[in-house]
């Protein structure tokens, strides 16, 4: 199993510090454990991995200090899509990634609108049955973002009664 491909201290500090302990494995592995039974396992990595990544997109010579970190898809996320049959399932199964914790400081809505954004991307007009998922989560993130505003609003207003 490609469980022994990783150290079992490093799996603890990625549970430790709150990661997703998969991204801490290369994307070939993963992806040559899935092929192995690749209609099942594509579909498990597609309930585990997280939906989105942050890179860091310094030039080398820059202050390491002032770092340019950028949100985009997993990439595992295509390679999942490309490799199942239902394309619907594997997407229902990403909704879990879509929220936020509660640990941000600020608001969190523009956080989830990235997410949306991003997700929106995914847009497969030839299956129809995935784009009313899409549509599906898409209504879903957008409630979210409503949930937010109005969660911060009311804190907002809770702060300004007390002055």
């Amino acid at each position: 199993m490609f469980i022994n491909k990783i150290s079992e201290e490093h799996v603890y500090q990625s549970f430790r510090c709150d990661k997703n302990p998969l991204n801490s494995f290369p994307v070939d592995i993963l992806i040559k454990w899935c092929e192995e039974e690749a209609e099942t396992r594509y579909l498990i990595l597609s309930e585990c991995i997280e939906l989105f990544e942050n890179r860091i997109e310094n030039d080398p010579l820059d202050n390491p200090l002032n770092q340019n970190i950028s949100k985009h898809l997993n990439p595992l996320v295509q390679i999942i899509l490309a490799k199942v049959s239902d394309k619907s399932l594997a997407l229902k199964n990403f909704k879990n990634c879509l929220n936020i914790r509660e640990v941000y400081s600020g608001s969190g809505a523009p956080i989830l609108q990235e997410n949306l954004n991003l997700l929106m991307t995914l847009k497969d007009t030839e299956d129809s049955s995935f784009s009313l998922v899409l549509e599906e989560l898409q209504e879903y993130m957008q409630g979210q973002i409503k949930l937010h505003r109005k969660r911060e609003s009311e804190e907002f207003n809770k702060e300004q009664s007390f002055e």
